[in-house]
Formats: C-alpha cells, sequence, structure tokens
C-alpha cells in the first residue's frame, strides 16, 4: 500500500513538474515592444507596433489603422480596447473589447488565440515578430 501511495504520489509530482516546465517555456515579455507581421492576410505591408499598453495595427500600407489600449492580465494575454478605427465597414467600434492569449512563440512565430465577448474570432492566428523595438 505505501509502494502504490508513493508511486501515486511521484506521477503527481512528475505531472505537475512537467506542466510548470510547458508553462514556462513560453516567454511573452518580447511581446511588450515589438513589431508583428500578419501573415494569414492578403496585405503583405499590414503590421502591428506594440509599445508598452498601446496596439496599433496598420493595414493597406498606413492607409489604414486601428489603435487600441491594452491592459496586461499577464505576460501572454491582454484585453485591448479597440479607442480609434478609420477601415470602412469595419464589424467592430471604439469601445469594444477583444482578449487576446498567446498560445506560444516558436521560431519567430507568435500563435494565439482571439476572443470578443468570450467568444472565440475565426480560427487560432499566427503573426511573425518582425524586431523588439
Amino acid at each position: 500500500m505505501k509502494t502504490i501511495f508513493s508511486l501515486l504520489l511521484l506521477v503527481a509530482f512528475s505531472f505537475s513538474s512537467y506542466s510548470q516546465i510547458e508553462k514556462e517555456k513560453v516567454d511573452c515579455r518580447v511581446l511588450k515592444d515589438c513589431k508583428l507581421r500578419y501573415i494569414d492576410i492578403d496585405d503583405p505591408n499590414a503590421y502591428i507596433l506594440i509599445k508598452g499598453n498601446k496596439i496599433t495595427e496598420y493595414l493597406d500600407g498606413g492607409r489604414y489603422y486601428i489603435k487600441s489600449e491594452l491592459t496586461w492580465l499577464n505576460d501572454c494575454e491582454y484585453t485591448a480596447k479597440i479607442l480609434e478605427i478609420n477601415i470602412p465597414e469595419f464589424p467592430f467600434e471604439p469601445g469594444t473589447l477583444m482578449n487576446v492569449k498567446i498560445n506560444k512563440i516558436e521560431n519567430g512565430m507568435v500563435y494565439y488565440t482571439s476572443y470578443i465577448s468570450e467568444e472565440k474570432i475565426g480560427s487560432d492566428g499566427v503573426f511573425e515578430l518582425v524586431a523588439d523595438i
């Protein structure tokens, strides 16, 4: 009985340690001041600048933009409040809140999931990390 208890304790500890190691692999601090590039849209000139608590998405060579204020919930999750938009017929308006969770950063790619009103927006997305600013 003591052996079984010890084995269960060892398995539980190993699983806990493994989960902690997996969580620690994502270091999102680089996202506090960076430039990202969309890779899943048709606009090759679209990019995003994050500087602390501000994020601006530029589309169509900078002709259109979305400016938002960020509230960092932790190193890998933030809520963005849209402040200003000049994109015609954009489906969201100023004041809209979007929650973004960074799932992983690997080989210069940032994998994320975004939500508005707790509803997932499309499929998970990917950005290319272009530069630290």
